[in-house]
């Protein structure tokens, strides 16, 4: 529970600092000297009183400036807040809170009262309390998750902390999409990020929501959590191989083609020769190029397999498509095979047994630049992934 405070108290009194300068365009204390009737200057100097080492003298010119903005303007946040913080210092945890919240009934804008009622609510142990205000900051105030975001994603990795932040994300507040963009960049825990996600509603028709979740699933994919990966892509498929024939849009990588586009080395997706033969997928190296021109993800489990697949359009002697699966993480590939030459259009097949120690597996098509002038444009089709 801790950890959802972090040390916003501090923060608040920094973000005060920063606020009480600006107030005062350089200087606080002459602006409250040149405007004596003017409640902001007072209750920024009282607040940038508070900053550093504070002794009871600050304490006591805090105050008297504090009290003497509310008695111009009643209704003064800043000033409410700086009698909180006086508060605070003398140990009056109960008189801070009754300023505290009266200075949030007067606005819910304000960053540092805020991040002090976090503070008590976590200190309380009160996660719903210490969140409603998260929510608040952040829906009020864009400086806020900067201070925030860092603090809230580490807690998340506590399930109780994480099931209140989904049921405010239900809410679809709009600080949801900054927030999933840092959850997924920087989290390190695959329960967190799937929890998160998978339950956050993200709509792929939305280009914007479409990238947070391929985000996570990559994220996913990347920290090994290859089934929680596999669970949030929204489109099922029961093959071993996602979208065999090219027929489909790639929208789940790693789970759907990567597809190269390198300049001389590519793979290209366009309709073949036949309207019955539909997308084919094109392998184009050129200059010495050598590499992987479309490449994805597997979870294939340890056993026998054989892989099929159409080829055709390459009557070169050398440079010919080669098909590799190799182990994830590591270089040890379990197959690589060169595509047989021939213009028409032939069917092959390729067995192969993956390995108990080999979790997963990238299947790439890797195009090899010829030597020879001319001699078609290689293309492949129709994949299909069988267990023996």
């Amino acid at each position: 529970m801790s950890l959802l405070a972090g040390g916003l108290v501090g923060a608040a009194l920094a973000f005060m600092a920063t606020q009480s300068i600006q107030a005062g365009r350089s200087a606080p204390a002459l602006a409250a000297a040149l405007w004596p009737l003017n409640a902001d200057a007072f209750a920024h100097r009282a607040a940038y009183q508070l900053q550093g080492k504070i002794t009871a003298e600050n304490l006591a010119k805090a105050q008297n400036d504090a009290l003497w903005a509310l008695r111009l303007e009643p209704g003064n946040v800043v000033a409410a807040r700086a009698m909180a913080t006086v508060a605070l210092n003398n140990g009056d945890e109960a008189r801070a809170r009754r300023w505290l919240v009266n200075s949030e009934r007067k606005s819910r804008r304000d960053l540092p009262t805020q991040l002090i009622l976090i503070e008590f609510a976590v200190q309380h142990g009160d996660v719903k309390g210490a969140l409603v205000h998260y929510d608040r900051a952040l829906r009020s105030n864009r400086q806020s998750a900067a201070i925030l975001l860092p603090v809230l994603i580490p807690a998340l990795d506590d399930p109780a902390i994480r099931a209140e932040v989904i049921r405010l994300l239900a809410a679809k507040p709009d600080w949801r999409a900054n927030f999933l963009l840092q959850l997924i960049g920087t989290s390190r825990s695959a329960d967190t990020i799937y929890d998160i996600v998978r339950t956050a509603g993200l709509r792929p028709s939305d280009p914007l929501e479409l990238e947070r979740l391929q985000g996570a699933i990559q994220r996913l994919v990347a920290l090994g959590s290859y089934d929680q990966a596999r669970k949030l892509v929204p489109t099922h498929d029961a093959r071993l191989i996602r979208n065999p024939g090219f027929e489909a849009t790639n929208d789940y990588p790693p789970f759907d083609w990567q597809i190269v586009a390198d300049g001389d080395l590519a793979g290209v997706i366009e309709p073949g020769e036949t309207a019955s033969r539909g997308n084919v997928l094109h392998v184009e190296a050129a200059n010495d190029r050598k590499g992987a021109v479309a490449r994805q993800f597997l979870t294939l489990g340890a056993g026998h397999y054989q892989l099929k697949f159409v080829s055709g359009g390459n009557g070169r002697a050398d440079g010919n498509p080669e098909i590799v699966l190799s182990c994830d993480g590591t270089k040890r590939e379990i197959l690589r095979a060169v595509v047989a030459a021939g213009e028409a259009a032939r069917r092959n097949a390729l067995r192969f047994e993956v390995p108990s120690d080999c979790r997963a597996q990238w299947l790439a098509i890797e195009g090899r630049s010829s030597l020879a002038e001319g001699g078609g444009r290689p293309w492949l089709d129709e994949f299909e992934l069988v267990r023996l």
